[in-house]
């Protein structure tokens, strides 16, 4: 019995070794409005160095009434408000996300670049 314990106990210890650690994966969001008055999102993202827009499943861009409307937009694919930053004169948000891989951050969001 003691055998058997013991080797479920090092069955779990080395399933859980091999687990992919998270880490924080930040992008910055800023909303520019249209002449409809609505909120285009644009995103900085990774290691691109342009701006990317969001993009809804039939490929148009995404619009938003209003900046609570990102951010709830953004919550509720996993990603968590850090703080305001003021730049460019315009108000950007800086948001972050724990994954375990760039692939994983983009899980739920489609972009402009994407075929």
């Amino acid at each position: 019995m003691k055998k058997i314990l013991f080797l479920l106990v090092f069955i779990l210890t080395a399933a859980s070794s091999f687990a992919q650690e998270k880490h924080p994966y930040y992008c910055t969001i800023s909303g520019t409005y249209n002449l409809a008055m609505k909120i285009r999102l644009e995103l900085e993202w990774g290691e691109q160095k342009q701006l990317v827009a969001l993009r809804n499943e039939e490929g148009k861009k995404i619009e938003f009434n209003n900046l609570t409307d990102i951010l709830n937009y953004m919550s509720a694919r996993g990603w968590q408000f850090v703080t305001e930053l003021n730049y460019d004169g315009h108000i950007h948000y800086l948001l972050k996300k724990d994954v375990s891989s760039p692939e994983e951050a983009k899980q739920g969001l489609r972009f402009d670049t994407d075929k």
